[in-house]
Formats: C-alpha cells, sequence, structure tokens
C-alpha cells in the first residue's frame, strides 16, 4: 500500500519531470504538481482536515492531467512539436506511464467513491477541538465504537472555573456554530453531510448536559437525508 501511495501522490510529478522542455514552464508545471502531491499527502496523512477530503483523493488524477496537459501545449507553442518517435526514449516512457497511471487509479476511483459514499466512518475529535476559551477536556475517545451503520467518538468537556453544565454548553454552541458550520437544533443536536459534493455520508454531533461537565458525541453513518 505503501508504494501505491507514492505512486498515486508522484506518479504525474515524475512523468512531468520526464517530459518537460523549457525551464519557465516545467517549473511553474513542477511546483504545481508538487502543491498536488503535497496536498494529497497532506490529507491522507491527517496533517490538517478538510471537508474535501473525497474530492482530494478523486480529483487529484485529472487535475495532474490538465496541469501536464496545459504544460505540453505551452511548451508546444515555445518549442514546436515533439519528434515523431512518441513512444521512444524518455518522454515516451514518460507518456506511457502517464496513461498507465490514469487508467489504474481512474478505475480505482470507483471504490474510492463507494468508500466515501457507503462505509460507516469513526468520526474525528477535530470537528470539536481545539476547545474554545475557558473550557478544558476532560477525556477523549478517537477510537470509536461501530454498529448498525453508525460509528461514534466523543469528547468530555469540563471548565477549571467551575462553569455550569449549560454555561459550557452555551460556549460550545457558540463555537460550533460560528467557527464550525453547525446548525444544532433546541436540543444542541444536527447532522450534516461529512464532505461537499462526494461525500454524502451523515455526520452528527449533540450535546449532553451534566452539572459541571458536557459530553460531546459525533457519529458517522453511511448515508445522508436532507
Amino acid at each position: 500500500m505503501i508504494v501505491v501511495e507514492l505512486l498515486f501522490a508522484l506518479m504525474p510529478l515524475a512523468c512531468w519531470l520526464a517530459l518537460a522542455r523549457t525551464p519557465v514552464v516545467g517549473t511553474l508545471v513542477g511546483l504545481l504538481l508538487t502543491g498536488c502531491a503535497v496536498l494529497v499527502t497532506g490529507v491522507h496523512e491527517d496533517w490538517f482536515t478538510t471537508r474535501a477530503k473525497a474530492e482530494v483523493y478523486v480529483g487529484l488524477a485529472p487535475a495532474a492531467l490538465l496541469l501536464i496537459a496545459a504544460g505540453a501545449l505551452a511548451e508546444r507553442g515555445l518549442r514546436g512539436p515533439r519528434a515523431k518517435r512518441v513512444y521512444s526514449g524518455r518522454s515516451g516512457g514518460a507518456w506511457v506511464a502517464l496513461v498507465a497511471y490514469l487508467v489504474f487509479f481512474g478505475l480505482l476511483g470507483t471504490p474510492v467513491y463507494l468508500m466515501f459514499t457507503h462505509d460507516s466512518f469513526v468520526p474525528s475529535t477535530d470537528e470539536v477541538l481545539p476547545l474554545p476559551s475557558g473550557l478544558t477536556l476532560l477525556s477523549k475517545d478517537d477510537n470509536g465504537v461501530c454498529g448498525s451503520g453508525t460509528c461514534s467518538s466523543g469528547v468530555e468537556v469540563g471548565s477549571p472555573s467551575g462553569l455550569s453544565g449549560d454555561e459550557i454548553a452555551g460556549r460550545l454552541r457558540t463555537t460550533l456554530t460560528n467557527d464550525r458550520g453547525w446548525h444544532l437544533d433546541r436540543d444542541n443536536s444536527g447532522c450534516r453531510p461529512n464532505g461537499w459534493l462526494l461525500d454524502r455520508r451523515r455526520l452528527c454531533l449533540s450535546l449532553t448536559v451534566h452539572d459541571r461537565s458536557v459530553d460531546v458525541l459525533l457519529a458517522g453513518a453511511d448515508t445522508y437525508h436532507g
């Protein structure tokens, strides 16, 4: 799997390095492809979180193809057409490798799409963390429990200054609504799609208020309705 992941992230850049013919266009497209590789690697390794995770995975191959095609057309205008022996030498091998990359990961895109639309998942506690000022994390469950098409995780939140459970819930609700994009009902619960366009699984959040603490439950289900 590590080899597949490296090929997925770095193959377009390697192919372009073999195809580039001009310093300016070659460097510009190379930097853009490097940015794409860093982006997909960062999402995969959880260096940062984004609701567009599915779009990053599925969009890398077509985005890389468009960048390489644009670079090839720009260099054609600067240097003229390539030699007729397209399938010989370094550039020929790069084109063959690029086509194989697009075919392989294009076919792989179908199961990836299904994974992002039909499988339950353990929600990240990053939906809640970091906490607003004045609140403290009492406990955290990142491992999750799965069953009946739903997986859950959660955190317990308290206050070192002795705030009541209702006051803690009020601060959490304000942060979740204003900064995290949640729309909670009167019962302090709500659901939304886990991603943007592709990942339509349901992500739900609810607050359970205690005397001096609040439990935040996150649930990831396999489908989204509404």
